[in-house]
């Protein structure tokens, strides 16, 4: 008990060698036994427990071999400080003295790097465990790419590998070489393609503008047609308006008593075979002018032609000529040709020259009929049977120029006669020109 109150007062006597005033342990040698005293006591400053991290490490092997091993390192020098002795095995230091606090501190330190050790070792039996699998994945698509003996050695093996690789790599180069070429070709196709498509863009814009053009020529077009549409419309009211009116009946207003008892008109003039009481040659020669100029327009209307008569319906009496087929004429005047006031105008003197007159009208009013009756089908019937010499019941050859009754009954069949022809042109007149 004596010697071991002594060397707590040895040991009291130098206090923690971090500086502290605490309670203290012994220091230890590296045989066990007490260290010397004071004389001998070699101090180590307390920041030996304040261990700095270790600095970023990389992902290849050496930097963490290095870490561990640095880390193996401080674990070390700590179990050493722990346990009373000097930081290195090979130092003449003989340990250091601790307190409680210090203890503390190194027992924590030791923890984290206990720690850190596991930690590290798991780490490198995973990368182990990595190594070995790849290892395992490339021997096994070395067996599959080299056919392998029961005697090949590895280096055997990884010779046939690194030539079959060698192989696999020139072919790839080719592969590659080729692509290469289809690439530029590839490339060449594209720039054609693009001019292509540059001049393309512009045929489309050619393309657009005329259709543009065509557009608004199309609705110029459709406003002309609106107007033709509305000119044929107005056409048509205008064509069914004139459908209406019958244009030879108007122009030459023909009235002709059914029963015969007045004189016919035309454009309120008398037609009659010689003067009487208020009826004068003036009258007559300009009634029966009217009546040849609608015979002529009839015949004009009807296309008719005639090869032997001729009708003169412009001069002061109307006229009607004959020509027959060695070229002899012969003029047959609708009046009297005389001064009307001339005493030679007398009433039987005109009698034989307006008998003949009204005998070559009947011929030609006989060929006008048979021509339209030609033309125009289901007509109405003719007032009068007509014939070259032959009107109703009356033969022209046999009557007598002084018999005024049958000749003004001959006059009132030819007007009714001529007033048909001028109803058969105007209908054959409107249906041409409808059609």
């Amino acid at each position: 008990m004596e010697a071991e109150d002594q060397e707590v007062s040895r040991v009291s006597q130098f206090g923690c060698t971090c500086g502290h005033s605490q309670q203290v342990i012994p220091t230890m040698a590296d045989d066990n036994s007490v260290a010397p005293g004071p004389g001998q006591h070699f101090s180590l400053d307390a920041s030996f427990v304040h261990l700095t991290r270790p600095p970023p490490r990389e992902a290849s092997s050496d930097s963490n071999h290095e870490g561990l091993l640095e880390t193996l390192r401080q674990s070390s020098q700590l179990l050493r400080v722990a346990q009373g002795k000097s930081t290195s095995q090979h130092s003449s230091d003989p340990g250091v003295s601790l307190c409680q606090d210090c203890i503390d501190r190194v027992a924590r330190a030791l923890e984290s790097d206990t720690d850190r050790l596991k930690m590290e070792s798991l780490a490198y039996e995973r990368a182990v465990v990595a190594e070995e699998e790849s290892r395992r994945m490339l021997r096994k698509a070395v067996e599959n790419n080299i056919d392998d003996t029961p005697d090949s050695s590895d280096d055997d093996i990884l010779v046939r590998a690194a030539s079959a690789f060698r192989d696999e790599i020139k072919i790839l180069t080719t592969a590659c070489e080729q692509h290469e070429n289809e690439l530029h070709y590839l490339q060449s196709l594209q720039k054609q393609q693009m001019v292509l498509s540059q001049q393309l863009e512009l045929k489309e814009d050619g393309i657009w503008e005329e259709r543009n053009a065509l557009e608004l020529e199309a609705k110029a077009l459709d406003n002309i047609i609106s107007q033709l549409g509305t000119h044929c419309l107005r056409a048509q009211k205008d064509l069914e308006s004139l459908s209406m009116v019958k244009l030879h009946p108007a122009l030459f207003d023909l009235v002709v008593d059914k029963r015969g008892l007045r004189y016919p008109l035309i454009n309120e003039l008398r037609l009659a075979f010689r003067p009487k009481g208020d009826v004068k040659w003036k009258e007559i020669n300009a009634a029966w002018s009217q009546a040849a100029q609608l015979l002529l327009f009839v015949g004009a209307s009807v296309d008719f032609r005639s090869r032997q008569w001729r009708i003169v319906p412009l001069t002061p009496v109307a006229k009607l000529m004959f020509i027959s087929p060695d070229g002899k004429r012969a003029v047959y005047s609708l009046g009297s040709g005389q001064d009307t006031n001339s005493p030679d105008n007398s009433r039987t003197k005109r009698a034989p020259e307006m008998s003949m007159s009204l005998r070559a009208l009947n011929c030609l009013l006989d060929e006008m009929v048979r021509h339209v009756l030609s033309l125009v089908e289901h007509s109405p019937k003719l007032p009068y049977e007509i014939s070259r010499h032959r009107v109703g019941t009356y033969d022209l050859s046999r009557l007598n120029e002084s018999d005024d009754s049958s000749w003004s009954q001959v006059i009132h069949r030819v007007a009714s006669n001529l007033q048909w022809l001028s109803d058969r042109a105007s209908e054959y007149t409107l249906e041409a020109t409808v059609i």
